[in-house]
């Protein structure tokens, strides 16, 4: 089964720009649904949960929602390889400029 993995810009953006907790309750009851469904196909890894919960508000939301859904990606021995052919990927195909690649980015996770 095909598992999607969200980045802590699903839940940064949204409340900060787009759909404030206090004027699109909505949008946060439809995620904490759908995170919350059994076979849900959305993931949330420990990365992003930590990144996420920097911010008190995300913080309060995510302990009151998913805090037991978070998926430890540094338990699981199959995640490294596959980084590892990510990267690979990443720096090979010629999509991307030197500098993201040659890791002049920002990582929250490291």
């Amino acid at each position: 089964m095909v598992k999607y993995l969200l980045d802590s810009n699903c839940f940064i953006e949204p409340m900060k720009r787009y759909y404030s907790f206090k004027a699109f309750p909505s949008y946060w009851k439809w995620l904490n649904e759908e995170l919350n469904k059994e076979n849900s196909l959305l993931v949330i890894s420990k990365c992003v949960a930590d990144e996420i919960n920097v911010d008190p508000r995300l913080e309060k939301w995510t302990q009151e929602h998913f805090s037991n859904l978070v998926y430890d990606e540094n338990r699981d021995p199959f995640v490294w390889p596959k980084y590892a052919e990510i990267i690979n990927y990443v720096q090979n195909c010629g999509a991307y400029q030197t500098g993201s690649v040659n890791g002049k980015c920002q990582y929250f996770c490291g």
